[in-house]
């Protein structure tokens, strides 16, 4: 087995065009969110699922210039697309990580992987107001740091079975939809990360004002850690708190 981080990003965006390559302090957004990855040590390899829309070849040269692997799918069908990485870097399990999630933390993806190892679930990941099934009880993570951990089986029957669009467009989606059919299991913000149990924020870059929020969150943290952590992030947001303003999407 080879656990393999796959970083789903594209240049195609709608509603913020080209984020992925966006610079934060003289480097794409994505090239932070790769360094990052690149230093938990429960991955045997890391990947970077793109399109093959020749608008997306700064991802592939970013790819190579960071060091590691590039695969090339569709660029409407996300589950095919992170189906056909899996089969050609013979992934298992498949760590997804959306490309626009850029704090995404290295303790977060070695914890939902021994999470996911020691549940012997289908599918595992960092619990999130994403989940409906997780319930209110549940301690929730903020959106945008979500590590999705998927059995290379799973994905397959997955592949086979959805057919919705929605299902196409969110990988994972058919299976955590259908806890009937998979083991799913969901990591609670609690423990060591009951810090991060402020599920009302969220640091996904879908907006600019979002992508200024995470270029303010760098050039305030990056200085003093290369690879800072998800509550140093939060100590951050304490100091400067009008910075929650720039989350979610414009009013």
């Amino acid at each position: 087995m080879t656990a393999t981080a796959l970083i789903v990003a594209r240049m195609g965006s709608t509603r913020l065009p080209k984020k992925s390559m966006m610079p934060i302090l003289g480097e794409p957004m994505v090239g932070h969110l790769v360094d990052r990855v690149l230093q938990a040590k429960s991955l045997d390899q890391v990947v970077l699922a793109t399109t093959e829309l020749i608008g997306d070849d700064p991802l592939v040269e970013l790819a190579e210039a960071r060091g590691i692997q590039c695969y090339r799918g569709d660029s409407e069908d996300v589950l095919a697309r992170i189906h056909g990485a899996m089969v050609a870097f013979d992934a298992d399990p498949v760590v997804e990580i959306l490309g626009d999630n850029p704090l995404v933390h290295s303790d977060l993806i070695d914890d939902v992987m021994a999470f996911y190892y020691d549940g012997a679930f289908d599918y595992a990941s960092n619990a999130t107001t994403e989940f409906p099934q997780a319930g209110s009880q549940v301690p929730k993570f903020p959106i945008g740091i979500r590590v999705e951990v998927i059995r290379a089986e799973a994905l397959e029957r997955c592949h086979q079975a959805a057919g919705d669009p929605e299902m196409r467009e969110h990988s994972a989606l058919h299976i955590y939809s259908n806890p009937d059919h998979f083991r799913v299991g969901l990591l609670p913000a609690d423990g060591v990360w009951s810090r991060l149990n402020q599920p009302e924020l969220t640091f996904a870059v879908n907006y600019r004002r979002n992508f200024d929020l995470i270029s303010k969150i760098f050039e305030l943290c990056l200085p003093e850690d290369q690879n800072f952590s998800l509550p140093v992030v939060l100590k951050a947001l304490d100091k400067h708190p009008e910075l929650r303003a720039l989350m979610g999407a414009p009013e």
